[in-house]
């Protein structure tokens, strides 16, 4: 059984996409976990895909509720009054790195964060993160990146 950690822009929407890449883990490979974090875009495709193709899931949810000790800031507002830990999603990234995988597949959309400091294109920035903590990690990474 080999594992596939998922990863990807809140903002994709390609079904077709992702469900090709893990189809071809699967013709290829057999028995396959697929990893992903819970979220929209996706990760929410790759666990409908996965499910599709008989694939076991493994989710690894952010906990936004609480800062830890690698924090240097406070917990966020929301515009309903509810609090986060902006860094659970990056510290969630690397949980599923450290937890192992064969391969990393990154369904990238552009950044359109409109706070965001950086000038030029690139990338949404959980899923940007994710893949390079892979690809640091050793794992096999493949950037799928939009059109859009």
């Amino acid at each position: 059984m080999i594992r596939v950690l998922v990863t990807g822009s809140r903002t994709w929407t390609d079904y077709n996409q992702v469900f090709a890449q893990l189809a071809g883990f699967k013709c290829e490979f057999g028995e396959v976990t697929v990893i992903h974090g819970g979220a929209p875009g996706a990760d929410s495709l790759a666990d409908r895909a996965a499910r599709t193709l008989g694939m076991a899931t493994e989710v690894w949810r952010p906990d936004w509720g609480h800062c830890d000790q690698s924090c240097n800031h406070r917990l966020h507002r929301r515009a309903d009054h509810t609090t986060y830990c902006p860094a659970a999603g990056f510290r969630r990234n690397s949980k599923m790195v450290e937890s192992g995988a064969d391969y990393c597949v990154a369904f990238l959309d552009p950044c359109r964060r409109v706070t965001c400091a950086k000038r030029k294109a690139h990338p949404s920035h959980g899923g940007e993160d994710c893949a390079s903590k892979a690809e640091s990690a050793g794992i096999d990474t493949r950037r799928i990146l939009s059109l859009a």
